[in-house]
């Protein structure tokens, strides 16, 4: 299904300095959903900044890395009210540790990393471990190759 014109997805591609300055716009009804790989251009991406540009209805939800927001302004918005909630399946440091101030808000979800687990997990990496052997016989390209470079 289409997304609402006032929703704005992030992939890595985009320059991560739009979401980094991204300017305050009153009024404007915008969701923003940010799934990016943690790279040195992601580190820290949601910050102070952003947090306090976030609307007090709005809930912040962190399922790709735990480096690309930053835990301390994540509590302060949390703990200011300047943000309804919080979800987040990762951490930096992660696990989190047991003292953290973020295990206090009742208004805060933190789950183990788990995300992106289901009950297909174990089919799907043995189907692309067999599709990458058979291509590699075949002498194709491989799927799901990392780029060192890039670091994702």
């Amino acid at each position: 299904r289409a997304l609402p014109e006032s929703t704005y997805a992030f992939s890595h591609q985009l320059h991560c300095d739009l979401i980094k300055s991204a300017p305050a716009h009153p009024g404007h009804n915008t969701n923003s959903n940010i799934w990016p790989a943690h790279t040195q251009m992601t580190h820290r991406m949601m910050g102070p900044k952003q947090f306090d540009l976030m609307k007090k209805d709005s809930f912040f939800i962190a399922v790709s890395r735990g480096a690309i927001y930053d835990l301390p302004s994540l509590v302060k918005a949390l703990d200011s009210r300047k943000i309804a909630g919080a979800g987040v399946d990762v951490t930096d440091p992660e696990p989190l540790p047991e003292g953290n101030a973020l295990w206090k808000f009742d208004n805060a979800i933190v789950t183990p990393h788990i995300a992106g687990r289901s009950d297909k997990d174990n089919a799907r990496m043995n189907d692309t471990v067999k599709a990458n052997i058979k291509r590699f016989v075949e002498g194709k390209p491989l799927i799901n190759v990392v780029d060192k470079a890039a670091g994702y």
